[in-house]
């Protein structure tokens, strides 16, 4: 029995390790490109001539890491990591990762990228993968300001620069879920399940009853007659998450209970 548990012990603390490792290779991953502008996959809609602009003009703050949903998510990951204290024990990524967060939620630097998109940036961009994304990384910022961290003052500050940004998009996230008619089942970056729970777990983190209730409704209407997924077509070639997948994990968020089961 002890040499049993013996095992175990060092097989979990070899797990863990691993696991660390594991992460301080993101973190350096993420450090490596969140500033890198090139290469960029962009889509613009363009009137004249005038209205090409290169990404880093377009997006002052968010402009790295290929696309800016990559670029935000890349931040919630550090923020992520703060959070976490996985990173304390190398405390040269520690302190990469929190000057980077300073560097981009620099209070002029957020001022610009919001002012991007509330004035030239089409209503259709980076709907609503993208969108969402940012409400993920102000819930894990403020998760993070709440939290017993050497970080959490700073958190508080980070979110308060993003805060203009967070406010754009929740405008647009309620406006695209109320004009919702049929949902994207596409388990890419349109996906409708996808993005609506990732809404439901943003409002429900800050106590946003009326974008969570919002929610709700919009799943019931788009999804709660379902039966019978065809789970037997999935995986395809072409998807990065599971559409019937996304949808049970929506209504499950959703749902109480009984009723999901039924």
């Amino acid at each position: 029995m002890i040499g049993d548990r013996g095992f175990d012990i060092t097989a979990d603390a070899y797990a863990e390790a691993g696991r660390r490792e594991a992460l301080r290779g993101v973190c350096r991953c993420v450090l490596s490109q969140i500033e890198r502008p090139y290469p960029c996959s962009e889509r613009q809609t363009l009137t004249c001539a005038e209205d090409l602009e290169l990404p880093r003009k377009r997006f002052p703050a968010f402009y790295g890491s290929f696309d800016w949903h990559s670029c935000v998510h890349s931040h919630w990951t550090l923020v992520r990591m703060l959070k976490d204290n996985v990173l304390t024990d190398v405390p040269e990524l520690e302190k990469a990762a929190a000057a980077q967060l300073s560097r981009t939620f620099a209070p002029d630097l957020m001022e610009q990228e919001a002012r991007s998109w509330k004035e030239k940036v089409p209503q259709w961009e980076e709907k609503p993968y993208g969108w969402t994304w940012e409400l993920a990384l102000d819930q894990e910022l403020e998760k993070l300001a709440n939290a017993e961290s050497p970080y959490a003052d700073e958190a508080k500050a980070w979110r308060a620069a993003l805060s203009p940004l967070t406010e754009e998009m929740h405008r647009r996230v309620a406006g695209w879920i109320a004009h919702l008619s049929l949902p994207a089942r596409t388990g890419m970056h349109s996906d409708t399940a996808w993005s609506l729970a990732m809404a439901a777990d943003c409002a429900e983190a800050t106590d946003d009853q009326e974008l969570l209730e919002s929610v709700c409704m919009a799943a019931v209407r788009l999804f709660g007659n379902d039966v019978e997924a065809p789970l037997a077509y999935e995986p395809e070639a072409d998807t990065f998450t599971s559409a019937i997948l996304n949808e049970a994990a929506l209504m499950a968020r959703v749902l109480p209970g009984e009723a999901y089961l039924s």
